[in-house]
């Protein structure tokens, strides 16, 4: 084997070199590119875990949400038809845009929001909306009639309340659905 011998003896070992060098290289750039696709795959997979989590927490959220307003309509239903029944009324003419009922309202409030655990326990606009008023219409009369039990405006025989002139505005009221109602109390 003379000089050609050797010379292809190191071509093959030069091209092998070569290839071995290049499956190399191919052979990393596999490991990188799955190193990458695995990461994007966990990453991909942890933020649906993740977004599947705050889907969870949002359901729960609104089951949650809908139940407090479930529980705040029958309370109010609860709370108006004994009020009504209380003071001999009808739901109809408790509920009516009269001004000669807006203290009868105003303590239905009251009970209400007291019921459903106080103030921060009350969607204000959601509890407007079922007495068909404005929320702070109807924060006004929650305070109102916690301001006057809390300066001992109610008579602690009877549990109704005392207006500033001495006049029992939780009575004033009962004047049965088919008579008008006017009284002193009318007014605010």
């Amino acid at each position: 084997m003379g000089d050609t011998g050797v010379r292809l003896k190191s071509k093959l070992r030069e091209q092998s070199d070569a290839l071995s060098a290049m499956c190399l290289a191919y052979i990393l750039q596999l490991e990188k590119d799955v190193a990458k696709t695995t990461a994007r795959r966990a990453h991909t997979l942890a933020r649906k875990q993740v977004v599947a989590a705050e889907d969870a927490a949002h359901v729960l959220a609104c089951k949650t949400e809908a139940q407090r307003v479930r529980r705040l309509r029958d309370t109010f239903k609860q709370v108006i038809a004994q009020e009504a029944e209380a003071h001999g009324l009808t739901v109809s003419t408790l509920m009516s845009p009269s001004r000669a009922m807006a203290r009868l309202r105003q303590q239905a409030i009251w009970r209400i929001v007291t019921e459903m655990g106080g103030p921060g326990k009350v969607g204000w606009s959601e509890l407007g909306r079922l007495f068909g008023n404005d929320h702070t219409t109807v924060r006004y009369g929650y305070y109102r009639v916690a301001r006057q039990r809390n300066s001992g405006g109610v008579s602690s025989a009877s549990g109704s309340m005392i207006d500033e002139d001495n006049t029992d505005v939780s009575s004033s009221g009962s004047c049965g659905s088919s008579q008008s109602c006017t009284s002193s109390a009318a007014a605010p």
